[in-house]
């Protein structure tokens, strides 16, 4: 549930960069 919430976020920030986008998810599944 936090997870949707986390990325929701970011999909919010980002927007329409789906490169940069990537690079947060694949950031967040690191920690």
């Amino acid at each position: 549930m936090l997870n949707q919430c986390f990325f929701a976020g970011i999909r919010d920030i980002v927007g329409g960069r789906s490169g940069a986008y990537e690079k947060e998810l694949r950031k967040a599944r690191e920690i």
